[in-house]
């Protein structure tokens, strides 16, 4: 079995840890976003409503 060299080990960390932090970053987006979804949504209804008791 060929030796790797610890460059190859350290890019394929580095490769690893930007992927693991883009999956990260993009699941807490995805979150955020889904809150604000809702919020708008419970907005809205809160308007309707407004409007319906005129």
């Amino acid at each position: 079995m060929p030796q790797m060299n610890p460059m190859n080990w350290t890019s394929l960390y580095l490769m690893f840890s930007l992927l693991m932090i883009m999956l990260m970053s993009n699941m807490f987006f995805n979150h955020l976003n889904h809150n604000n979804q809702k919020t708008l949504m419970n907005t809205n209804k809160l308007m309707q409503k407004k409007l319906t008791w005129k």
